[in-house]
């Protein structure tokens, strides 16, 4: 195993160019892009092992997903991420998702990466 230092632009590039083998619409890598960079300015990657490949083959097909407003719950995830904002936990609020990941507007968002 090797330990390698990269800054933090890079990782969120890998990461990009990863989710461009799964799609390259633009509104659905710009949430995506939100959601590692607050990771990465997070920490969420140090002393771990990163593998871009695995970190998003399994967000894009297993963990989250892109809703708008045509889901039935979009009105609720709306006024809590409103009222939470990103990372905000409402497994328990009967939403179907765990987490709000990022949103494409900050006052007036129409989508949502949500995380199951």
């Amino acid at each position: 195993m090797l330990n390698i230092k990269i800054d933090e632009n890079t990782a969120v590039e890998m990461l990009m160019e990863r989710l461009h083998v799964w799609t390259k619409d633009p509104k659905t890598c710009d949430l995506y892009e939100k959601m590692y960079q607050s990771y990465v300015d997070g920490g969420c990657f140090e002393g771990a092992e990163f593998d871009p490949m695995v970190i998003v083959d399994n967000d894009y097909v297993n963990y989250c997903q892109v809703i708008e407003e045509s889901d039935p719950n979009f009105e609720k995830i709306k006024k809590l991420y409103l009222e939470n904002g990103c990372g905000c936990d409402v497994s328990c609020e009967n939403v179907g998702y765990s987490f709000i990941e990022s949103a494409n507007d900050d006052d007036e968002p129409t989508l949502f990466l949500m995380r199951w």
